[in-house]
Order: C-alpha cells, then structure tokens, then sequence
C-alpha cells in the first residue's frame, strides 16, 4: 500500500472538513426555510437584516416575525419624524441651543457620498451621535441640517432619490464648514504656490480641513470646498518640506460640483440660503 505523506494527509482532512460545512450550511438553510412561503420567507429576511440582535429564526413563530418586523419599523418611523420636526418654517433663521467640538469635523467634515461605493449614512445614524436641531428644506428631495460647531456653523447636505424627503429621509452626500462669510475678492491675493498660513488668515475653517484630513495620519494634501456669497471655492492643497501650499484653484458659481459616475454624474450642491450664512 502507498503511504500518504503527512502534507498529503493534512490536504484531504481539509478538503474533506470543506465538504462537510457546505453540505451543512446548506441542510441549515434548508431547514430555516422550510415550511415558509415566499412572503414569509421576504419577512424573515427582512427582519434579520434590520435587527442584528434577533432572537435565532427557529424560536420564533411567523406571528412572532411579523410582530417583531412591525415593532421595529414603528420604532423606526417614530425617530424618523422626531428629527423631521426640526424642519424650520420658510424664512425661520437658523436657531440651534448646542455647540459641538471638533471631533464633528474630523468625523464628517471630509465626507462624500458616492452609490454603491460609500458608506450610506442616514439621519437616524448621524442623530445618534450628533443631535439634529435645526433642518432646511429645500425641495422634495434635498435639505441641509446647520449646527454650531466651535465658533463656526457645519452643514450637511441630505438628498432623497425618491423626491419624498420628509417620508423618505435621505443620505448623507456632502458637508461644510463656514467660520466667516467671505466672497471670492476675498481670495483675491491667492494663487498656486500661496502658503496655506496666508490662506488660513483669510477663513481660518482651512485649518479645520486640515485637521479632519490628518486624522489618522499626515495627509500628503487636502481639499476645502469653502462657501462663499457668491459661489464655492475648492483648493487642493500639497505638502511641502514645511508646511502646505495651493496646488489648484477652481470655483464654482453654481456652488455644485459634478462627478461623473456610471451611466449618471453625481451632483454635490453646496448650496444654502442667504439667511443661513454666519453673521
């Protein structure tokens, strides 16, 4: 008879511990499934995927599920509608009673949603860690929520695909950060190869860019996209032996930037009211 070496042994052991869990993990999936019909079986799906702490599928009965899928979409919509209720009235100014540190920045400051690619930051996840006080909508499918931070305002910009904002909700896309309400001659001094010091003396919220950039580590550049009255200024920035300097200017009238994805280009509006500026 050959002798299996040991290596040769090790190999089918684990070739054979393969089949075995395949053919287990199927008979499991089986056995989950068996007795429900397709609405059932949507249900409990649905189910295991908005609530990470479900009870194991077998204890529960299909009354049980669809009592537990109900609970939590009411909980869920109860939360929805208590931040929608910071929507402001037209023409309301903005009033919020918190002042967050910059932590906020350096955690959604750099932030840009792109489909399919980007984590999709919700309302009710962004509310859990920084309370929503104040919401400007601005049509069925796109607002922004203002909050003090430091001695700034940060905004976030929300767009719903389904054009059923208040219902719906919607995604975090893009955010920004105003210390100063400037216009573009403000900038009127800067050009490719200004230090980044001199451009910080003008809108200090270029530091705060800075800051959320290196968050985990020296950043080779970054990028602030500055709100101004007239239109968005975006810089890229690169790092030299000391220090950074502008590496490209562009500005925007229109205060949108459009990136080009798949079949359609996503739009990032900057866009926000002339009563929503710092004072």
């Amino acid at each position: 008879m050959k002798h299996i070496k040991p290596v040769q042994l090790i190999l089918l052991m684990f070739i054979a511990l393969m089949i075995f869990q395949s053919c287990s993990n199927g008979e499991a999936t089986q056995s989950l499934s068996a007795g429900l019909t397709p609405e059932e079986q949507a249900k409990e799906e649905q189910f295991m995927l908005i609530d990470e702490t479900a009870p194991p599928i077998t204890t529960l009965t299909p009354a049980e599920r669809e009592q537990k899928v109900n609970e939590h979409e009411s909980r869920v919509m109860a939360e929805h509608y208590a931040i929608m209720a910071h929507i402001a009235q037209p023409g309301a100014p903005i009033h919020v009673t918190r002042t967050f540190e910059k932590d906020l920045l350096r955690n959604y400051l750099i932030h840009g949603f792109l489909p399919m690619l980007s984590h999709q930051v919700t309302f009710r996840e962004y509310n859990e860690k920084y309370e929503i006080e104040f919401i400007r909508q601005v049509s069925d499918s796109r607002a922004y929520s203002v909050q003090k931070v430091m001695d700034g305002y940060f905004y976030a910009f929300w767009d719903s695909a389904n054009e059923d904002f208040y219902h719906k909700g919607g995604w975090l896309y893009n955010t920004a950060y105003i210390q100063k309400t400037l216009d573009r001659q403000a900038f009127s001094s800067v050009k490719v190869g200004t230090d980044c010091a001199d451009v910080e003396k003008i809108d200090p919220a270029v530091s705060a860019w800075l800051d959320a950039s290196m968050r985990y580590d020296d950043a080779p550049g970054f990028t602030p996209k500055l709100i101004l009255k007239d239109g968005l200024l975006v810089m890229d920035f690169e790092k030299k032996e000391q220090g950074y300097a502008v590496q490209r200017i562009d500005f925007y009238e229109d205060f949108k930037i459009r990136v080009p994805f798949e079949i359609e280009e996503v739009i990032y509006d900057y866009s926000i009211l002339p009563q929503d500026y710092p004072e």
